[in-house]
């Protein structure tokens, strides 16, 4: 995804979501939905080096991380397989009389002993997949075996910083920088505590109880990638990449944790998660396909808090309405446009001056080498040179804005 398009879904996402969810999704967060991290439901704050206090990501995140990257009421979870069922029918066929038995059991004997050649009853349905017990602890040794094999002491704070900002994880702020050092020693603990609060915890809370399912084989991938990643860009991708282990969460679209999978569509049971927007609405369903809808067919309100359960409920595709109160979500990576019908993002090229967000918070297109000044002039406006002041790395000609200020992006280039 190119710099200009995630930030564009980004912006979009969190100006229109924090001035028409404010109040609601502040009852999740009281609930207990740790990881909305404020009032708006992408409110997990942060993002890589390039981002300030505000957040943003590596690559050059804007002013928040996009709510499960649909922009508006886009529709952006997983009841998980039906469980096999269990043959307990009792022991197979009699044997027949000219097949050796085998020895006859006494009149003690707690029942017929079926023969061994004959059917086995189907085997009970698999429990959760043990690796969940030690999954977190595994992503909290690879992201902190990545920092200390090539981040300088500066790189590891920068990488602290979006937890610092983090509200869900305002309890840890006496243990992050720069209040307190983090060292080879105490990261793996420390790690392990804040991804079990933000994002990661109740991912793996879902699994257990068979709303989604854990995919081995992404985890491997997530985790050699921290391993083997070259120092500098290679590691900086991997450390913040929300589809794997990352704070932030995924933009959406095609953009989503890929570590777990989830399937659940209409009429499936729901939860919401702790993961950005689309945590928050989609939960566990398949946002391809449907959002996890609290109340009535057609009447969908907001979760109430983290064991708020809900049904599946078909996301728009383009063309079909969409709305926000009540909630009707169109498919991940979709809008929901002034008409109140789902459409596909709108990437018109913008040039500087002209104005690049209307009155309703739709981004119009993508700004031609600059970015848009959605808090002031509503207009494209150019990038700013380091030493400016800026609040997301797109804002910077540099692509890095750090502790607010535009500069030099250099990250984790070796100890």
């Amino acid at each position: 995804m190119s710099l200009s398009r995630r930030y564009r879904r980004e912006v979009r996402a969190f100006v229109l979501f924090s001035v028409s969810l404010h109040c609601a999704l502040h009852c999740v967060a009281c609930g207990g939905e740790a990881g909305t991290g404020g009032a708006a439901p992408d409110a997990a704050a942060g993002g890589g080096p390039t981002g300030g206090a505000s957040g943003g990501d590596p690559s050059g995140g804007g002013a928040r991380p996009e709510p499960g990257g649909n922009g508006g009421a886009s529709a952006l979870g997983d009841a998980g397989p039906a469980p096999t069922p269990v043959d307990d029918g009792g022991p197979g066929p009699e044997p027949d009389p000219g097949d050796d038995a085998g020895p006859t059991p006494g009149p003690d004997a707690a029942g017929p002993v079926p023969d061994a050649a004959g059917p086995v009853p189907d085997a009970a349905p698999p429990g959760p997949d043990p690796r969940l017990a030690t999954l977190i602890d595994e992503a909290a040794a690879a992201v902190c075996g990545a920092l200390f094999r090539c981040c300088d002491d500066a790189s590891v704070n920068r990488y602290f910083e979006p937890y610092v900002y983090n509200e869900a994880l305002e309890d840890f702020l006496p243990r992050l920088p720069p209040r307190a050092e983090v060292t080879a020693e105490t990261c793996p603990g420390l790690v392990t505590e804040m991804l079990t609060v933000v994002p990661l915890g109740r991912w793996v809370d879902a699994a257990e109880r068979g709303f989604v399912e854990l995919v081995p084989a992404r985890v491997d991938a997530c985790l050699d990638a921290l391993a083997s990643a070259a120092c500098g860009e290679g590691v900086s991708t991997a450390l913040f990449d929300a589809t794997c282990f990352w704070l932030s969460p995924p933009a959406g679209g095609d953009e989503q944790r890929t570590i777990f999978a989830r399937t659940a569509t209409e009429g499936g049971a729901c939860r919401p998660l702790n993961d950005g927007f689309g945590g928050v609405f989609f939960g566990t369903c398949d946002p391809d396909l449907a959002f996890c809808c609290h109340g009535e067919p057609g009447a969908c309100d907001f979760p109430d808090g983290p064991e708020s359960e809900g049904i599946c409920r078909t996301a728009g595709a383009i063309g079909d309405a969409c709305s926000q109160i009540p909630v009707q979500l169109c498919r991940t990576g979709l809008e929901c446009g002034d008409d109140g019908l789902c459409r596909a993002p709108v990437h018109t090229p913008i040039s500087v001056g002209d104005p690049c967000i209307d009155e309703r918070f739709n981004l119009l297109g993508d700004c031609v080498d600059s970015y848009c000044d959605i808090f002031e002039s509503s207009r494209c406006v150019p990038r700013r040179a380091d030493g400016e002041a800026c609040m997301g790395a797109d804002e910077c000609l540099s692509f890095a804005c750090l502790e607010g200020v535009c500069a030099d992006p250099q990250f984790c280039q070796g100890r």
